[in-house]
């Protein structure tokens, strides 16, 4: 439920329960692992999807980045049991420090984050790369794709915080159902734990868009720099343990 709260409102829900399952499921291969954590907070993105929508505009450029999105996560998912699993925090966390950095010093390019309407399309190539490099990252890795997505769209696109995050649930949901069709044709996920993480997935995720769509912009804003501060030490702190 913290993990679809935290994804909900800023993104990054992916790094609250993708380490709490490694931790606690140490012998579990880690495609299991990575479908059963696809499959649950699919849940809770849809339901935080439908909350957004019915408070902030989705342009219709953006289903132009659906396929792209669905195309990168699938071929992600496929490569997934090739990659060590013991880098993927210490990449994730050099990454996400990075990108906690750049938002820390530079300010947002619309400096009003409170006219959540102001009108906006989808132009160029860089929203077209977004969503195929981040939904190929979100179905090989995972954990921090809504935090990237968020950044990536206010700082590449200009758009505000809140739009950024409405845009993100929608290419995250795409890019969990591309993830979530690998996964379960070839079985890697853990049946028994799904109808205790879905209906925590689901609060979570109509209490963290809730909380968002109240206070707006400056709240996400806040949130993700400080829910990407404490996930960088919670990495780091891992690492340094052998974990």
């Amino acid at each position: 439920m913290a993990a679809a709260f935290v994804d909900a409102a800023a993104g990054g829900g992916g790094l609250v329960q993708v380490p709490a399952l490694l931790i606690l499921f140490p012998a579990v291969p880690y495609p299991m692992l990575a479908g059963t954590n696809k499959i649950a907070s699919g849940c809770g993105t849809l339901v935080a999807l439908g909350k957004f929508r019915t408070a902030i505009k989705i342009p219709r450029s953006a289903l132009f980045l659906v396929p792209l999105t669905f195309a990168g996560s699938y071929a992600g998912a496929c490569l997934v049991s090739s990659i060590n699993q013991r880098m993927v925090r210490p990449g994730v966390a050099i990454i996400l420090a990075g990108v906690w950095l750049l938002a820390s010093i530079r300010k947002a390019p619309n400096p009003d984050l409170d006219k959540e309407e102001l009108p906006y399309r989808l132009n160029g190539w860089i929203p077209l790369a977004l969503a195929l490099t981040i939904g190929f990252y979100d179905g090989l890795i995972g954990p921090g794709t809504g935090l990237f997505l968020i950044y990536g769209f206010v700082y590449w696109v200009g758009v505000t915080y809140l739009q950024a995050s409405a845009l993100a649930k929608l290419l995250n949901l795409t890019s969990n159902v591309a993830a979530i069709i690998y996964f379960s044709f070839h079985g890697s996920f853990l049946p028994l734990l799904l109808p205790y993480m879905i209906p925590a997935q689901v609060l979570g995720g109509y209490l963290g868009a809730k909380a968002a769509v109240k206070w707006g912009s400056k709240f996400i804003r806040s949130i993700s720099l400080w829910v990407t501060a404490l996930l960088v030490l919670k990495l780091v702190w891992d690492v340094a343990l052998g974990r």
